[in-house]
């Protein structure tokens, strides 16, 4: 349901194959379950999926009628038990099997991409226990692929959901060195049971001081 969907999200692990599916037009123009990213360093890669097969069958079950909420339920399951995938790559007639062994993966909270001019673009989807581990090695990754001459960062929170309150402080300390980051207050302004008051940025965690620019839409948490 939404809530261990949330939790799992919010935990940036579950037990499955480490891939995103969803229902994608076909070439006939058929709605039909479709590997939509396969994590690169998760069974589902390691496998050979790859982005834009089209999963048939779950366990030798069609999955025409299947939900995208039913499907993922069914190729998620206890930790080193298979999953048997039967796949249709476009441009080919035959089909694959996939045997693929479920275990812990990581549940990526952050994309980034390195943008024309040296700029360096972080896509935040939402806020894990570990998006301040993944925006840390992103904008490592960014100084490596430009000699360490970036020009800025893009901070892209459109349609971010949220999560940990304590994560998103972390992550905005690694661009602010000083000053409230997080205060929350009950009525009156009293505290509030089960969160933080107040996280305050701490000096030495700034990874970056050039220019920044954030995007956010109405979606954003």
């Amino acid at each position: 349901d939404g809530l261990s969907e949330f939790n799992t999200r919010f935990k940036g692990t579950l037990v499955g194959i480490g891939a995103r599916i969803g229902r994608r037009r076909n070439a006939e123009d058929k709605l039909v379950l479709t590997v939509v990213e396969p994590f690169a360093d998760a069974p589902a890669g390691r496998a050979g999926l790859l982005k834009n097969d089209v999963i048939t069958h779950i366990d030798g079950h069609s999955t025409t009628a299947l939900a995208v909420e039913a499907a993922v339920d069914r190729i998620r399951g206890p930790e080193k038990v298979p999953v048997v995938l039967t796949v249709l790559r476009p441009g080919e007639e035959l089909r694959r099997v996939f045997v693929i062994v479920r275990e812990k993966v990581l549940v990526p909270s952050v994309e980034s991409t390195l943008l024309s001019g040296g700029v360096g673009l972080i896509s935040i989807d939402h806020f894990s226990q570990k998006t301040h581990e993944e925006v840390a090695a992103a904008l490592d990754n960014l100084q490596i692929q430009v000699s360490n001459e970036l020009k800025g960062v893009v901070i892209d929170l459109r349609g971010n959901t949220g999560g940990s309150m304590r994560r998103a402080a972390s992550v905005s300390n690694y661009f602010v060195d000083q000053g409230m980051l997080v205060r929350t207050e009950g009525n009156l302004g009293r505290t509030v049971k089960g969160l933080t008051p107040q996280i305050a940025a701490q000096a030495g965690r700034v990874r970056w001081t050039g220019p920044v620019a954030v995007l956010v839409d109405r979606r954003t948490a």
